[in-house]
C-alpha cells in the first residue's frame, strides 16, 4: 500500500516537472521571437539611418561653397 501512494506521489510530481518544463519553453519560445523581432528593427533602423546620413552628406556636398563657409 505504501509503495502504491509512494509511486502515485512520484508520478504526480514528474508531471508537474514535466508541465513546468513545457512552460518554460513556450517562455523561451516568445522570448527569442520577441528577440528576433527586436533584431530585425534594429537592423531596419540602422539602414534607415544610414540612408539620411548618405542623403545628408550628398546635399551637404551639393551646397554652394559659401553656404558651407557658415555651416549651413
Amino acid at each position: 500500500m505504501d509503495l502504491k501512494i509512494t509511486n502515485k506521489g512520484k508520478d504526480f510530481f514528474i508531471e508537474q516537472l514535466q508541465k513546468e518544463r513545457e512552460s518554460f519553453a513556450q517562455e523561451r519560445q516568445g522570448y527569442v521571437e520577441k528577440l528576433m523581432s527586436f533584431n530585425r528593427k534594429v537592423g531596419e533602423l540602422e539602414t534607415s539611418l544610414l540612408q539620411l546620413e548618405e542623403l545628408k552628406s550628398e546635399q551637404s556636398s551639393q551646397k554652394p561653397v559659401a553656404l558651407r563657409a557658415f555651416g549651413f
